[in-house]
């Protein structure tokens, strides 16, 4: 699919848009009449006139191109295709495997850590975001996916970090691959947050199952689902497919399986919508993995995370947060300490600290 790049002049649009470009899918028509506002190299995209802006391109349509990410085919790790799980592989291993894929991506789009395509067309739509409770201008959300069995003995460790602070927490979990500690994740409600579905299996597979199949893998899940009062999906590993998501939005009020940018695409957009009834909350914070494959140590960790932070504060938009128990990633002594450090930090920005239930119920007062 071809595209472009918008570009706004000086001193036009919003203050965040400044020094940054916006990639627009669709196709440009004629330039319109009035005051230069933004353009595609020295061609006026679009224009102010009396008050209103006005567009050489179907703005709404090339938001719904990064929200469906149809710019891209879906991306189908290699995982997914080997004769045994792929957890089998040690740790170790696995980031040294990704660390090597990563040196060879050549992603030009989103960009990473930030593309703020989306929220320029979004701003264009007149969509400013930033109407959270209590007068703050984004929220936070916290995720955990435990993927395995030590992630599920590691994750008490990411309780207590956020009991010290005073904050929730959502935990998703794979429901078929190892024991649930099910008074972990009562304690995880008991602090007010919130339990997730991370697949029953995470064998990167769900997603490019076909509708039948899918189908069967939620039901069997559904006591789990019910007992925990499980509303929200995460796909495993991020993989993710418009059936899949539609399928989703049939049992859960929100999915999270979308990332502003990478791996392998994104949005580019940091504010929720909806596909369907179901709210989408894309991950909009460098995930730990994300960091741990572009060999960022622990130390670094929280301040990419507080980095972006001030970027989503400053769109108005949701920062998402995903790490994972796991030993390799942030269930080790250095992981807990970045963790700790962020929680500690973030506090200054001042943000609305909810789990994803509590956006959906605010996007439905709003509707």
């Amino acid at each position: 699919m071809k595209s472009w790049t918008l570009r706004f002049e000086p001193g036009e649009g919003p203050a965040w848009m400044a020094g940054r470009e916006a990639t627009v899918f669709a196709e440009l028509g004629a330039e319109p009449a009035g005051k230069r506002v933004a353009c595609c190299e020295m061609k006026t995209s679009v224009a102010e006139e009396g008050g209103l802006l006005k567009c050489a391109f179907d703005v709404r349509a090339a938001l719904e191109v990064l929200r469906t990410e149809s710019y891209r085919l879906p991306a189908k790790p290699v995982t997914r295709f080997l004769p045994f799980h792929y957890h089998h592989i040690p740790g170790g291993v696995r980031i040294k495997i990704g660390q090597a894929l990563e040196a060879l991506q050549k992603q030009e789009f989103p960009r990473w850590p930030i593309d703020p395509s989306g929220d320029a067309l979004r701003w264009l739509l007149g969509e400013r975001g930033g109407r959270w409770p209590n007068g703050k201008s984004f929220a936070l959300v916290l995720s955990h996916d435990v993927d395995t069995a030590k992630g599920m003995k590691l994750s008490r460790k990411l309780l207590e970090i956020e009991a010290k602070h005073g904050v929730p927490a959502v935990y998703s979990f794979v429901s078929a691959t190892y024991a649930i500690d099910k008074p972990f994740l009562r304690d995880v409600i008991a602090a007010g947050g919130e339990i997730a579905w991370h697949s029953d299996l995470h064998d990167n597979r769900i997603a490019f199952e076909d509708e039948a199949d899918i189908r069967r893998r939620i039901d069997a899940a559904r006591p789990f689902l019910d007992e925990f009062d499980v509303r929200g999906f995460r796909s495993p590993s991020l993989c993710r497919t418009p059936l899949l998501l539609r399928i989703a939005g049939e049992r859960f009020s929100w999915d999270s399986s979308v990332p502003d940018t990478g791996p392998g695409g994104g949005c580019a957009t940091v504010q929720p919508w909806r596909i369907g009834k179901m709210l989408e909350v894309p991950l909009t914070l460098p995930m730990d993995a994300d960091l741990v494959f572009r060999r960022q140590k622990p130390v670094a960790w929280a301040g990419a995370w507080l980095d972006k932070a001030r970027f989503v504060r400053e769109v108005g938009g949701a920062a998402v947060l995903c790490t994972h128990p796991e030993p390799h990633f942030s269930g080790s002594a250095p992981a807990w300490a970045a963790y700790d450090d962020f929680l500690k930090r973030i506090k200054d920005l001042d943000p609305w600290i909810c789990v994803p239930r509590g956006i959906d119920a605010r996007f439905k007062e709003a509707a």
